[in-house]
């Protein structure tokens, strides 16, 4: 009977130890499914980030590209290919491709660069600006920003980075070198006025006509060279450029800086932003002294020419009573 019950107490003390051993591996198999439901939303949430990530670099139209110094392979991604007008297909994934699209005259140059940045354990990223040629033959203008990665020994093995389109941006500072350069050659006095009367540009011609150089005019008002008793006197013409309305020149009186008045003539004419607002003015101010001088001249030309001709006429009189 000892025996019996021992046996029975020993059965009881294995069918406890295996349902604690059901319980903990009913624990385990729960934490194994609530580990993989984790991984799973996980992997969810980072196949959606990359999914947002891929769309955003499309949008914004930055090609991407890994360049592996070992071997001199690059991947191009799709948006860099297209910048340059090409399919993935049609651009194989290697370094000449780059190279061999690398305008002549910024050839030696980038790649002094790059070789500048790979040769020493240089700190921050590599940048540079450059022109590659289009599929349609033209060459386009492109901003590239990179890191390097090194091994333990610091040697460069790898190169990531990016690249943007900056022609339109290149093409502008053209456009606006140009212009700078034919608003401060110009005899004419040009100027800008912002919206708040506030003088944002002042030439060469200005500081000759004027008297007060660049720096002492811009941020001045405008009524810096307007006479005190002629204030005013251009608002209606200012407010009908600003409408866009073309006008014709407008002869009135400006003030120089030891107080002379000078007869002049301007030119009103808006400068807008890229959407077409409009955000200043324009000044173009001819002086016309010598103009006023000449045209004074003449009418006492014409003057005395008219009162010899009345003289000449009284005499002819005066001597045909006298015959007759």
């Amino acid at each position: 009977r000892g025996r019996e019950l021992g046996g029975g107490g020993s059965s009881l003390v294995l069918g406890r130890a295996a349902g604690r051993r059901s319980d903990e591996l009913d624990e385990v198999a729960a934490a194994i499914n609530l580990m993989q439901e984790n991984a799973g939303l996980m992997l969810a949430k980072l196949k959606d980030s990359e999914t947002r990530l891929r769309l955003s670099i499309q949008a914004s139209g930055i090609g991407l590209w890994d360049w592996d110094l070992a071997t001199n392979d690059v991947i191009f991604s799709l948006e860099w290919k297209s910048q340059l007008g090409y399919r993935d297909e049609e651009i194989p994934n290697r370094f000449e491709e780059w190279e061999c699209r690398m305008h002549p005259e910024d050839l030696q140059r980038t790649f002094s660069q790059v070789h500048a940045y790979l040769a020493g354990p240089r700190r921050g990223g590599y940048c540079a600006e450059f022109r590659l040629r289009h599929k349609d033959g033209s060459y386009r203008w492109f901003y590239t920003q990179a890191d390097a990665i090194r091994d333990g020994a610091g040697k460069a093995v790898r190169m990531l980075g990016c690249h943007i389109d900056i022609t339109e941006r290149k093409h502008a500072e053209r456009e606006h070198a140009q212009l700078a350069a034919i608003v401060e050659s110009s005899n004419d006095a040009i100027l800008i006025r912002g919206l708040d009367r506030t003088i944002v540009s002042w030439n060469a011609a200005a500081e000759r006509l004027f008297g007060w150089s660049a720096q002492e005019a811009v941020g001045q008002s405008i009524d810096l060279i307007v006479p005190p008793e002629r204030a005013g006197s251009l608002r209606t013409f200012v407010e009908a450029s600003a409408r866009g309305e073309m006008l014709s020149p407008v002869e009135t009186t400006h003030l120089r800086k030891d107080g002379a008045r000078i007869p002049t003539v301007v030119t009103f004419s808006p400068v807008k932003d890229r959407q077409g607002h409009i955000i200043a003015q324009s000044y173009t101010v001819r002086d016309i002294t010598e103009a006023k001088q000449a045209e004074k001249t003449l009418r006492a030309y014409a003057s005395r020419l008219g009162e010899l001709s009345r003289r000449l006429r009284e005499v002819e009189e005066s001597e045909r009573r006298a015959i007759s």
